[in-house]
């Protein structure tokens, strides 16, 4: 909170836009991608996760350009919505968070995602011409745009979940429709070619099954005369019960061949995870929803500014285990000889209420035993 009329002021010039030198999201876009860019110089390839977070606001009812998204029931509630990009070093098992927009009202935050991803693909391959960029998105971007933007881009490759409903080529019986022949779903037909494979591991959301079974389907299709892959996956546990109530379909420009093939597109496809986990980041320790402005540049460029601050505690996560004083800051963090980033922010926090004891102490010429009395009621 503001000490003054003053510095309230002059921190809500630094948000709205007012002050010349002021937070701006573009700008801090810009900066991500050109650290993106050394990133990539002299990879052969890497992988590029785009998705759309809600950012929920139930209790908000003023602010600007407040929207509808959806809460973890499913039901309708005010809030705002990014799209957001990270990159995956597979090599160094790293992540790297590269743009992030926030959609107006009247925004088509599909188009503006899409136009984001032009952008990234394009920037990337400026640093790296060689760099073979694979795209994974989640079935809200089912969409054929998508399919051939994303086929039209040099060294580009793409793995898009795509929902059940979709007709295929193929007509036939509906179980409870005997009498009545109509063109099958995707996940309802047969491909061409098919394995099976058994995965001793697997996690999908919060939960660890063991002893999966895994069945693979695949062929080539055509849509709108560009030329694809479709690979469907089933899950079983050990009970015979369905990990996916439905087969998950990924549609691919990759072209699949070979059963390893189709492996590497299904993985592929999994490392979409890692976005969800940086939302959970955000909003959990970095305040994401978190917000009190009203104005929606301010809004924004909070948002953006919190995404920035989360692309540096993953920046440092590979050099918190070699550097003595980050674990010793981990430590403070409560992490019990762990070293992750979520540690180390909060051994951050713990040092900056010691810092503000500090001052305060400093301030008001506070006694050893005066200390003492005060740390009484934090025990109590």
């Amino acid at each position: 909170m503001s000490q003054n009329k003053a510095e309230f002021d002059r921190f809500k010039g630094l948000l709205d836009g007012t002050l010349l030198n002021g937070v701006q999201a573009q700008a801090i876009n810009q900066v991500l991608i050109e650290q993106a860019k050394s990133v990539v110089e002299g990879k052969q390839s890497m992988v590029l996760v785009h998705d759309i977070c809600d950012l929920r606001k139930p209790y908000s009812q003023s602010m600007q350009e407040l929207g509808k998204v959806r809460n973890l029931e499913g039901k309708w509630i005010n809030g705002y919505r990014s799209f957001d990009s990270v990159a995956i070093d597979a090599d160094k098992k790293q992540l790297h968070l590269l743009a992030c927009q926030v959609g107006k009202l009247d925004t088509d935050l599909n188009h503006a995602g899409l136009e984001q991803i032009v952008s990234l693909h394009k920037g990337l391959k400026e640093a790296n011409a060689d760099v073979v960029l694979c795209h994974v998105l989640d079935r809200w971007f089912d969409d054929v745009d998508y399919f051939q933007v994303l086929d039209s881009l040099p060294d580009s490759r793409f793995v898009i979940r795509i929902k059940n409903w979709r007709n295929s080529d193929v007509e036939g019986h509906f179980q409870q429709e005997e009498d009545e022949i109509r063109r099958l779903k995707w996940g309802q037909k047969t491909l061409q070619k098919s394995f099976t494979r058994v995965y001793e591991k697997f996690s999908w959301g919060e939960k660890v099954y063991h002893q999966v079974n895994a069945h693979f389907s695949y062929e080539p299709i055509v849509l709108k005369a560009n030329k694809y892959c479709l690979l469907k996956v089933e899950l079983t546990t050990r009970k015979g019960e369905k990990i996916f109530k439905q087969p998950m379909l990924l549609l691919s420009n990759y072209g699949i061949k070979a059963e390893e093939m189709a492996l590497w597109v299904f993985h592929r496809y999994l490392k979409r995870s890692k976005i969800e986990g940086v939302f959970k980041f955000l909003k959990e320790h970095l305040g994401w929803e978190d917000f009190q402005v009203r104005d929606f540049t301010s809004i924004e460029n909070v948002i953006v500014l919190a995404y920035f601050i989360g692309g540096y505690f993953y920046e440092i996560e590979s050099a918190l285990t070699h550097n003595p004083a980050m674990q010793q800051i981990c430590q403070l963090g409560y992490g019990k000889g762990k070293i992750t980033k979520l540690y180390f922010l909060r051994g951050l926090a713990k040092l900056a209420a010691w810092e503000e004891m500090q001052s305060l102490i400093d301030q008001k010429q506070l006694s050893t035993d005066q200390v003492k009395n005060l740390l009484k009621y934090y025990k109590t």
